[in-house]
């Protein structure tokens, strides 16, 4: 069995890895004028960065199924040791690139290409963290162990965001765009290198057994897509919730800065309880189940508030939201793992959640956004649906998932 500290170094390196991800959205209004400028790529250049987002969420289910086969066929240790290796590779390129008027066409062509093989390592790099840190688990620890990968995402945000606040509050517009914009790939190349260090210290999952032939669980794939995809439509959801909420609170460019920061340090203290409180008193699937209820019932009238326009409308939905993200990002990962049989199960758990993210992750933030502009209360309506994916996952050949029966009881 793994001890916590060995959990937390894995968790460690998932955090850095994480934030070479998060630190692209935050320097995107840099990378755009460097690698797109608008004399080149025309007046809506800046659309080629959140192109290149795209394609990481198409590259993911590529990647996961490949190095997915290699967990499983090598092991879970070789292959975070793997993924380290690649995502600091790419990360030095990355940060050491000539701009467009240096090298012309060939700056974003390489920039592109070191994303995707970001993205491709990450793709893997994911669901061999989930199955390291599940496998040997005592169900009692499942949702300390959802906190750990759940609460990462925040954690690498708002490191990305404070070392970005920092670089940009030193430098001037210029010195951003000569060279302020590499610091914070720079700074990512020495996390992965302590990622590293973290995976290399790692001893190989007890009950791992290495799978012969490359192959994939197809019912549980199905399962996990749909599984997932209520994590990434509420993820992106509570991203409109909390840019709404700063909107309303404050003009201010510098408390605007510090908002999302202090937001997404409140989700992780949220998760890190959250998931305690489910060890302790209940499991992952009831809790998972009741929030989705829950969802479903007062999804609409929660984001409906937030059209109302006072500050305290705004908190208290903004209470509710956090709840029903926390307990999803807290719950989901374990219930993922919980639909696999060891035999080729990381290349099962990479191909389901990364088609969940090709098609949740990289169609929500447009349909959010189109829905935000029409009223909240759609965006609500969308909370309240996706939740039903959830229970049509746990209906697919219901009869034959006894581990998840096991987790109920």
């Amino acid at each position: 069995m793994h001890t916590w500290k060995k959990r937390m170094g894995v968790a460690v390196g998932h955090t850095l890895e994480y934030y070479d991800l998060a630190v692209y959205s935050a320097l995107s209004v840099y990378i755009s004028q460097i690698f797109f400028p608008q004399y080149a790529f025309g007046k809506y250049a800046y659309l080629y960065v959140w192109v290149t987002i795209a394609l990481r969420y198409l590259i993911r289910p590529l990647g996961g199924f490949i190095i997915g086969s290699y967990a499983d066929k090598y092991g879970r240790r070789a292959t975070l040791i793997v993924t380290s290796f690649i995502m600091g590779l790419a990360t030095l390129v990355m940060a050491s690139l000539p701009d467009y008027n240096t090298i012309g066409i060939w700056a974003p062509c390489l920039f592109i290409l070191m994303q995707l093989i970001q993205a491709f390592s990450f793709g893997g790099e994911y669901p061999t963290t989930i199955a390291f840190l599940m496998e040997n688990a005592h169900k009692k620890e499942y949702a300390r162990i959802g906190t750990i990968l759940g609460g990462t995402p925040f954690i690498s945000v708002i490191f990305s965001l404070f070392i970005v606040f920092l670089v940009q509050l030193n430098l001037t517009e210029t010195e951003m765009l000569d060279f302020g914009w590499r610091i914070p790939l720079l700074i990512g190349l020495f996390n992965i290198t302590f990622s590293y260090y973290f995976k290399v210290q790692l001893l190989e999952s007890r009950d791992f057994k290495a799978s012969q032939k490359t192959s994939i669980q197809p019912w549980a794939v199905l399962r996990i897509f749909l599984i997932v995809g209520p994590l990434f439509v509420i993820f992106y959801g509570n991203s409109v919730s909390s840019k709404m909420l700063i909107e309303q609170v404050t003009s201010d460019p510098e408390l605007r800065a510090y908002l999302p920061i202090l937001f997404n340090f409140i989700y992780v203290i949220a998760i890190c309880v959250i998931g305690f409180l489910i060890d302790k008193y209940s499991d992952c699937y009831t809790v998972l189940k009741k929030n989705y209820l829950c969802m479903i019932i007062f999804a609409i009238p929660v984001y409906a508030l937030q059209s109302v326009g006072s500050v305290s409308s705004l908190i208290v939905s903004q209470v509710f939201i956090t709840l029903f993200t926390s307990i999803t990002l807290c719950a989901s990962n374990p219930i993922c793992f919980l639909q696999t049989e060891m035999k080729n199960r990381t290349t099962s758990l990479a191909l389901g959640i990364n088609l969940g993210a090709a098609f949740f992750g990289g169609t929500t933030p447009l349909m959010i956004q189109y829905l935000s502009l029409k009223g909240l209360v759609y965006v609500g309506a969308l909370m309240a649906f996706v939740p039903i994916l959830f229970f049509i996952a746990m209906c697919i050949q219901k009869e034959k998932f006894s581990a998840l029966h096991a987790l109920k009881n």
